[in-house]
């Protein structure tokens, strides 16, 4: 679903998965500011031909997403980290080493929240990226939902990434 397609289901949807993927509920109004003018911009023209996930990343990014290039490990666990401890969790990537991947990372982040009820989510960005949020796993079956709604594939990313 891309911005310009847009229709009210649309925005609620992605303002609802801001609600979700933000444990603060003051820092969730100010993204949902930002997405909604950031939208709103892009209705206009002003940025081009992009998704309503890319413009809640773009709204959100490093507060409640991450967004990295496939092989940049060193801003995935700076972002990841940053974004666990909003949700008041530490990540160790005890397993860090150089040679790892992000989706080797990934792993070890996802692996690292189970223990907190939480879990790494993504979506296909349909690119040689990876972008996503910290949330609960208790919230699957609502990211489902959203999944369905915007027409993109949203998973937890666990082991089998």
């Amino acid at each position: 679903m891309f911005v310009e397609d847009l229709e009210q289901q649309h925005i609620d949807t992605a303002e609802s998965i801001i609600q979700r993927i933000t444990p603060d509920a003051s820092t969730a109004i100010d993204l949902i500011t930002n997405f909604r003018a950031l939208v709103q911009d892009k209705q206009q023209g002003e940025e081009g031909f992009v998704s309503v996930l890319d413009s809640v990343s773009e709204a959100c990014d490093w507060e409640a997403t991450y967004y990295v290039d496939w092989k940049d490990t060193d801003s995935f666990v700076d972002c990841v980290s940053t974004i666990a401890r909003h949700w008041g969790c530490q990540l160790a990537f005890s397993e860090r080493r150089p040679e790892q991947s992000v989706p080797d990372l990934i792993r070890i982040a996802h692996a690292e929240l189970e223990a907190s009820e939480l879990g790494l989510w993504g979506w296909d960005t349909q690119g040689d990226n990876y972008s996503g949020w910290i949330g609960r796993l208790s919230d699957a079956s609502f990211f489902k939902q959203a999944s369905d709604v915007l027409e993109v594939r949203i998973i937890a990313i666990g082991a089998d990434f």
